[in-house]
């Protein structure tokens, strides 16, 4: 059972009513004919444009220059800084210059692995800056 609107009153009447029962016009056939024509056409061009609606959103949205799915770039690997030894109260290392060196060399050693692991170093350029293999 469809309803279309009272060509009068403008009021949801049954297709099969014979009198609307707001304003109690009287329905024809030729009415009910015309009024389900004219809620047709209203109703394509109302799905029309609301498809070309989302249509176009979705365009925009899908090509608003956002930067978000480029590929990151990539991030250069700085290694931790040999002055980190433990220090005495006149600001000279607590220990020897050779176990200073060696610590050194166990943190680049460490944080280059580690900068392999995440991409940010190749194993090839861990080689070249440690000269030692991964």
């Amino acid at each position: 059972m469809a309803m279309i609107p009272c060509p009068e009153c403008k009021k949801s009447v049954s297709e099969f009513a014979e009198s609307c029962p707001k304003c109690g016009v009287t329905l024809t056939a030729e009415m009910v004919e015309k009024q389900k024509k004219d809620t047709l056409e209203t109703m394509i061009l109302t799905g029309g444009m609301s498809g070309a609606a989302v249509l176009f959103f979705g365009l925009v949205l899908a090509f608003n220059g956002d930067d978000d799915d480029r590929t990151p770039t990539r991030q250069t690997y700085t290694p931790r800084s040999v002055s980190s030894a433990p220090r005495t109260a006149l600001g000279t290392p607590s220990y020897s210059r050779q176990k200073h060196y060696e610590d050194a060399k166990e943190f680049v050693l460490r944080d280059g692995r580690a900068a392999v692991r995440k991409g940010l170093m190749t194993k090839r350029e861990f080689e070249d800056y440690t000269g030692v293999e991964y």
